[in-house]
């Protein structure tokens, strides 16, 4: 989220310089065009983005000289099985800044505020992409948070924010329940196969097989 309690206040301070009008609907709470993104590796399932009106960037995909949109170019049930079936693994890459930027441009149309979800800046670039997507539109009413997590641990932060929108609540609500989230989430992987942490070099073939 906002990385200390001194970046939420010159957050403040700069919307209240910038954007007047924009400030004074704010603390009378008049904003209630909220937008909610995030980016695919999330993993927020199909029916909830719908359901919730939640809008995703795909993370990008690079596999045999391709480059695929996660989630939309390939479900990832036929990613997982390609991916079974050869000895190359794919590598990824964050969304470009120029396109956080175009979709912030397209929602900014008809919401006040956009939340900006994203995964952990300590395992990937795309909240920093997201950052300088929000700084080429130049509008302090997108925010963009490091959700200090991955996969679900950070789209429950993006839900939670989500339901408490469509339950009529403000955006300092949905972000308080977000962070409330953030506070007590905690994320235990198992592995079905060992087999893709040796393509990847991530561990030796005798200590995997000591696990066996």
């Amino acid at each position: 989220m906002f990385k200390n309690r001194l970046s939420r206040f010159f957050f403040d301070t700069f919307l209240a310089r910038r954007r007047p009008t924009y400030e004074r609907k704010r603390r009378s709470g008049l904003l209630t065009r909220v937008k909610i993104v995030v980016d695919s590796a999330l993993d927020i399932p199909n029916a909830a983005l719908t359901e919730y009106g939640v809008v995703q960037v795909p993370v990008l995909v690079h596999w045999q000289g391709k480059e695929y949109k996660d989630k939309v170019d390939m479900a990832p049930d036929q990613m997982f099985k390609k991916f079974a079936e050869v000895p190359e693994l794919p590598t990824t890459s964050q969304p470009a800044s120029g396109e956080f930027a175009r979709v912030y441009k397209h929602l900014l149309q008809g919401a006040d505020v956009i939340l900006s979800f994203h995964i952990a800046a300590s395992l990937s670039g795309t909240y920093n992409s997201a950052v300088a997507g929000a700084e080429i539109v130049k509008n302090p009413a997108i925010q963009v948070f490091d959700t200090n997590s991955v996969s679900m641990g950070g789209g429950l932060q993006a839900l939670t924010a989500a339901k408490t929108l469509a339950a009529g609540g403000t955006w300092q609500e949905a972000l308080a329940s977000a962070e409330k989230v953030e506070e007590r989430v905690m994320i235990h992987l198992v592995l079905d196969t060992l087999s893709n942490v040796l393509k990847g070099g991530r561990t030796r073939l005798e200590a995997t097989l000591a696990h066996y």
